[in-house]
């Protein structure tokens, strides 16, 4: 049997050849890796920790509640929250993952799961090397990478809209609007923006009228439950951007972004799915520039930068081909490339009125400077000490009884004790919620942790604080002072919210929902 090699499979002049592939898969694997090498720092925010208290809640109640009552004590608030980053957390602590193996692992798997959709919608549309330069020039951008990672719902929905683009470019519409339907209950902003899209799809002539009106009526429908709840709790609502996080600019990125954009304006009709979901992440920036231009949103102006780059690619490669001998070295010049793209990542970070220019800013060169604060130090927003949280803990269980709230000056240690203890807190995790006529009470807390930071934070909270309190134990960790205060008088104690939809129940509704997304795919419904 003659055995023949097709050499032409392997030429990197060809956009659709295996290696590019190979090289995505390689590429994903690194950025696994590199946050692999950051477990201990993992996650890096406390939107995390968030999630997984959410997930705690639904496993005390048995089920998905709509009213947290494990926060805002002593009468709780609305949950608003979409809950199927919750019901994924719950599902790995019915197996037995511990939560913070929960979080940690989400951590590595959500931005690997982002960036293998990116390059499955990017190849599929347009070509295997664009698909291979988005995921690459993601890589290139260490706190979009590191974003991704720590705020997992965002992502999961912007995941879900790049696989909604793929399917409206195809036209299975059906298939288009379940997952559609599934942002609803992923992240409520995200959701809003993908009903833009489809408004765009119609206006450019993407989708025709009827399939418009199907995909968005589809979409609505599924949507409508968690849409009146949205509706019914929006009184109780925040809409102020508290968060101010840095806006981060990377200039070789938007140098292939300008490139992309000529390129792309010379031929709209082949880019045209990319361009509209460009716009409808646009409306993002309105109360989180961050996101837009240094998280999720990135992944618009990234699509457009590969698009860029491959067309800057295609013109050297074109060039070469005139000279044989220049030819051969594609491979490496293409090597050569690469590592310049991820070592000379520069970037421009602006927040507030500081402007600050980093010369290598890329997910891999970033580790090796530093960039991530130290797990163990108390008051990052992004750290699980597991001693300080044992001895916490420890005080809580002898100190306090089942129920009973407590209350901390850093409102995230409140949140993974809750995880911990299943103590529930007089604070709160999420600012987007305003409960009505809400006044904080520290009296009815059972037990008080206050950390001493900074220096004189346990005077001042001491001087308002009832009488009724004393000191039960006291310790530092990282130089830092940490005081437990005890309620003798405190008989607030929480009920558990019946649950909407039981554990089994909204187990086998997402299973079952899923499997309807893979089969309407595969008959191109």
């Amino acid at each position: 049997m003659d055995i023949h090699f097709n050499a032409d499979r392997y030429i990197l002049s060809n956009p659709d050849n295996k290696i590019w592939s190979v090289l995505t898969f390689l590429a994903i694997c690194l950025s696994s890796f590199i946050f692999i090498l950051q477990w201990r720092q993992l996650p890096f925010f406390l939107d995390m920790y968030y999630h997984l208290a959410v997930a705690k809640g639904f496993d005390a109640a048995e089920g998905l509640v709509l009213h947290n009552f494990w926060e805002y004590g002593p009468n709780g608030a609305p949950h608003i929250y979409p809950p199927l980053i919750h019901t994924i957390i719950l599902g790995l602590l019915k197996i037995g993952f511990s939560g913070i193996a929960v979080v940690k692992i989400l951590s590595c798997v959500i931005p690997a799961l982002f960036l293998y959709t990116t390059w499955y919608v990017i190849k599929n549309i347009l070509n295997k090397r664009t698909a291979f330069f988005a995921v690459y020039l993601c890589l290139c951008a260490s706190l979009f990478m590191i974003s991704i990672s720590f705020t997992p719902a965002a992502t999961i929905a912007v995941t879900l809209l790049l696989l909604a683009v793929f399917f409206i470019h195809k036209n299975y519409i059906l298939t288009a609007s379940l997952i559609m339907g599934l942002i609803f209950y992923t992240h409520t902003g995200i959701a809003l923006l993908s009903l833009l899209l489809i408004l765009l799809a119609w206006i450019s002539s993407i989708i025709h009228t009827k399939q418009f009106i199907k995909l968005l009526s589809f979409t609505l429908l599924i949507g409508l439950p968690w849409c009146l709840h949205i509706i019914k709790s929006i009184s109780e609502i925040s809409w102020h951007n508290t968060a101010q996080m840095p806006v981060r600019f990377y200039p070789v990125i938007v140098v292939f972004l300008i490139i992309g954009l000529i390129r792309v304006l010379k031929n709209m009709h082949e880019y045209k799915i990319f361009i509209i979901l460009i716009i409808a992440l646009m409306p993002m920036g309105i109360l989180y520039p961050f996101r837009l231009f240094s998280s999720q949103g990135m992944i618009g102006f990234i699509i457009l930068a590969a698009i860029g780059l491959d067309s800057l690619y295609t013109t050297v490669d074109n060039a070469l081909k005139k000279n044989r001998a220049a030819g051969r070295y594609l491979p490496f010049f293409t090597l050569v490339l690469l590592l310049y793209l991820i070592i000379f990542a520069p970037s421009i970070n602006l927040h507030k009125n500081d402007i600050r220019l980093e010369l290598s800013d890329s997910q891999l060169t970033a580790i090796f400077e530093g960039k991530v604060r130290r797990p163990e130090y108390i008051i990052s927003s992004g750290m699980f000490n597991s001693d300080l949280f044992k001895e916490l803990s420890s005080y809580i269980n002898k100190y306090s009884d089942n129920g009973e709230f407590i209350w901390s000056n850093y409102r995230y240690i409140t949140g993974i004790l809750w995880c911990v203890t299943q103590r529930p807190s007089l604070s709160h995790m999420l600012l987007e919620i305003k409960p009505k006529d809400r006044r904080l009470n520290l009296a009815d807390g059972s037990l008080l942790i206050i950390i001493d930071e900074p220096e004189g934070e346990f005077k001042r909270i001491s001087k308002i604080i009832k009488s009724c309190f004393s000191i039960v134990g006291t310790f530092k960790k990282e130089g830092t002072g940490i005081y437990i205060l005890k309620n003798k008088d405190s008989e607030q104690a929480f009920s558990i919210a019946d649950p909407l939809i039981s554990t089994p129940y909204l187990f086998i509704i997402l299973c079952v929902y899923l499997i309807a997304i893979v089969l309407c795919g595969k008959n191109k419904y």
